[in-house]
Formats: structure tokens, sequence, C-alpha cells
């Protein structure tokens, strides 16, 4: 079990057609547990508490590339 696992699983679920529709096919109630047994039938391995942390981070990397504010120009010294 890894959390490298679960941080693939959740751009798997983005970038394979047939992942995606397998997620949404657990609808709109879908359980933690839910996607980790999906993910292990996929080839995934990850604890629940992985995939919460994986989430997390995928999260904040997507909220820093898409919506931060841009940094403050730095003066030259």
């Amino acid at each position: 079990m890894t959390a490298p696992d679960a941080l693939r699983f959740i751009h798997s679920a983005r970038s394979d057609p047939r992942l995606a529709e397998q997620i949404r096919a657990l609808g709109a109630e879908v359980r933690v547990a839910d996607l980790v047994r999906l993910g292990a039938e996929a080839g995934f391995h990850f604890t629940e508490e992985e995939l919460r942390a994986a989430h997390g981070r995928d999260w904040v990397m997507r909220w820093l590339r898409y919506d931060a504010p841009p940094a403050p120009e730095r003066a030259e010294p």
C-alpha cells in the first residue's frame, strides 16, 4: 500500500475515460472505501487514509497551478 499509488489513481481518474466512467457509475453517494476497492481492481494499492492525503496534495498542487495569485516580482539586487 502506497501513497504514490493513490496519487497515480487520482491522475488516472482524470486521464483514463474508462476509469472516470467507473467512478461516475458509483453515484453521488460514493464512499472512500468504494474508491479504494475500484483502485485495487485497476491495479492501484492504497488505503483510505492514503487516498485522502493524496487528494489533499493533488488539490493544493492544482490550486497553486491554476488559482494562486502570481508571485510578486523580485527586485534585482
